[in-house]
């Protein structure tokens, strides 16, 4: 099987990373012992995220359902409209008009040539799912520019799942001000498996301390081979990965040396690679990374 794409948390690393190499500042660092070399809870952690994962259904659903890898809402493009690009990430999008929101039936396409059935929701469902909540184009005593949909027809788009880029209904939303339009998935969220996030054990909103680094992108399985990226800080030297392998998913992480105590270094991320080999051949499993339980994939921005 193909993996391609990139999550929303990798998005995220790779937006984090950029920013911190375009910064040079200096850090003393006084981390000579610490949680990024301790990953005793790493097993303990991956048990876990495996039986999320299968309690779920999402394992089996993996392989012959439905589990969406990308994203839902969909921008094509603002036409140098920076105004309306602003309005749009602070949530300042508004309808002018009614939009329908009469339900259907629709397909979904996987590379392979099957198809699934799937429940659609209407325009208005599909528009409330992406504005944010209590947000509008602008409030009444404020002067500001906003995102104005002035209508929606029902398409097609491209979403990555668990089976490779399957085409998917998807409802075109058209704006005030831009030639393309704003493009939501148009399938009813009950027809989808998304892969359970396993609670955070810190009490505090972070995972436990002692599961390693965290994972990037997948770069490629051959075989029994897994190869990946762990992030890392520019002084942490050795990057290791961890393995935790079931019959029907595999679980990863890494873990590094840590930089000598009280040293300063570049405050610099760094994605190292790594490979594991399983006892054997990956096949169909899912490959999930260990601290939030998410699907490790090809990123679509690889780099090196």
């Amino acid at each position: 099987m193909t993996r391609l794409g990139l999550t929303r948390r990798q998005a995220g690393l790779l937006a984090v990373l950029a920013g911190v190499l375009a910064s040079t500042v200096l850090t003393a660092c006084g981390q000579g012992t610490g949680p990024r070399a301790d990953v005793t809870g790493f097993d303990k952690r991956a048990t876990a995220v495996a039986a999320a994962w299968r309690s779920s259904g999402a394992i089996e659903a993996w392989r012959t359902g439905l589990v969406p890898l990308g994203e839902f809402t969909q921008v094509l493009g603002f036409d140098d409209r920076s105004d309306l690009k602003d309005a749009f990430a602070a949530g300042r999008i508004g309808v002018s008009g009614t939009l329908p929101d009469t339900t259907g039936m629709g397909e979904v396409r996987f590379p392979d040539g099957s198809i699934k059935v799937v429940r659609l929701v209407g325009a208005r469902t599909a528009y409330t799912a992406f504005i944010a909540a209590g947000q509008g184009p602008c409030p009444t005593d404020a002067r500001c520019s906003g995102v104005v949909i002035t209508g929606a027809t029902l398409g097609t788009t491209t979403l990555l799942t668990s089976r490779g880029e399957a085409t998917v209904p998807a409802w075109r939303f058209s704006v005030a001000g831009l030639t393309q339009p704003i493009i939501r998935v148009a399938i009813d969220p009950a027809a989808m498996t998304v892969p359970p996030a396993p609670t955070l054990e810190a009490g505090d909103g972070r995972p436990p301390t002692d599961l390693g680094v965290e994972v990037g992108a997948l770069l490629g399985v051959s075989g029994n081979e897994i190869r990946y990226r762990v992030l890392i800080g520019a002084c942490e030297t050795n990057p290791r990965p961890l393995l935790h392998e079931e019959p029907d998913i595999i679980v990863v992480g890494g873990t590094v040396t840590p930089q000598p105590a009280g040293s300063a270094c570049t405050l610099i991320l760094v994605a190292a690679p790594v490979s594991v080999t399983t006892s054997k051949p990956v096949g169909d499993r899912p490959i999930v990374e260990a601290m939030l339980g998410k699907a490790v994939v090809v990123s679509r921005f690889p780099s090196g």
